[in-house]
């Protein structure tokens, strides 16, 4: 995944009738564009957030928890944080293996997997 581009997006109402504008892309260098990145994330995703903790970890804020990849974005697992709010505007990692802020709160995602 050296060199990997992700582009995240969220729903636009203004958008031309039919247009994808939300959802999580990644670029493909050799064909010059981006390409919908879907296994194990819902169609409706709205993205927030993208964090890269190395090449292989990547973790997304979207309408309804973080989304995270092991693989370099090619599976994801979902996790459903606590509370009311599940929207996620921003990850805070601290050099461990999993991040441990989220838009100002303690998170662990350890117990949710």
């Amino acid at each position: 995944m050296n060199d990997t581009v992700f582009v995240g997006g969220a729903y636009w109402d203004k958008a031309a009738n039919g247009a994808v504008t939300q959802g999580l892309f990644r670029l493909n260098r050799d064909a010059g564009m981006l390409q919908p990145v879907t296994d194990g994330l819902p169609d409706d995703l709205e993205v927030r957030h993208i964090t890269l903790r190395n090449p292989d970890m990547v973790y997304i804020g979207a309408q309804d928890g973080i989304y995270r990849s092991y693989d370099g974005g090619n599976n994801w697992t979902h996790h459903i944080l606590p509370g009311t709010e599940r929207r996620v505007w921003s990850i805070l990692a601290d050099g461990g293996q999993d991040p441990v802020c989220r838009d100002g709160r303690d998170i662990d995602l350890q117990e949710r997997r």
